[in-house]
């Protein structure tokens, strides 16, 4: 697949809006963007709930198999939504909430649950084989994000950051604008590995970075 070609419609409130919008949308073009995970890589993520993948790493097969029962997904369904507000109300009632499930992934772990009531490491690998791997992958890339954010604001200084950020999966990520052509052409050489190549990292300052940051998870 060699690219994707897309024609965007964006509405503005004046003449003035647009021309500096025109005016971004060219700096951009020769300045670029962090290269961040953006929000279709986060539909697991409940704003001020649990990360799945950050419990399944911290080996908690109840609180992660909770967050899947109980927390609201943005691509929930009305159905699907009720029958999470009665999991949350109901949790480890296990046979009524199955009578309550609709035709889901959540109906044949919760079949398992009725004659294993305890086996919560168990029943959190019943979880759709496809859908336990993204779980994971988008705790790991909130962690990038947050990693590559810092390290960027660490890297560029103050006088170059925007002063609004971008908010993705609840983290505020810095931005940038203002760079020369060679300050820009060094950061498309850095690559930051993802969090379980950490060991891959030779440079101290982002070695640092990513110790801060996973530390305070």
């Amino acid at each position: 697949m060699l690219g994707n070609r897309f024609t965007l419609t964006i509405g503005v409130q004046s003449p003035q809006d647009a021309e500096r919008l025109a005016a971004r949308l060219t700096e951009i073009g020769r300045t670029g963007l962090p290269n961040y995970f953006d929000e279709q890589r986060f539909g697991s993520y409940t704003p001020g709930g649990t990360f799945i993948g950050k419990a399944i790493l911290q080996r908690d097969a109840e609180s992660a198999l909770r967050a899947y029962f109980t927390e609201a997904a943005p691509g929930d369904p009305p159905e699907m939504r009720a029958f999470k507000r009665a999991a949350k109300e109901r949790w480890s009632d296990w046979s009524a909430l199955f009578d309550q499930a609709p035709r889901s992934n959540h109906r044949s772990i919760l079949s398992f649950l009725k004659d294993h009531p305890a086996d919560f490491r168990k029943a959190l690998n019943l979880i759709t084989p496809r859908l336990l791997p993204l779980l994971l992958s988008a705790y790991q890339s909130f962690l990038w994000n947050r990693i590559a954010s810092r390290y960027l604001a660490q890297q560029i200084g103050e006088a170059h950051l925007e002063q609004a950020t971008v908010k993705i999966a609840g983290e505020e990520l810095v931005v940038y604008r203002g760079l020369s052509k060679d300050r820009v052409e060094a950061l498309r050489r850095i690559t930051i590995p993802l969090p379980y190549h950490q060991a891959m990292v030779r440079d101290s300052s982002l070695a640092q970075v990513f110790d801060e940051a996973l530390t305070q998870e």
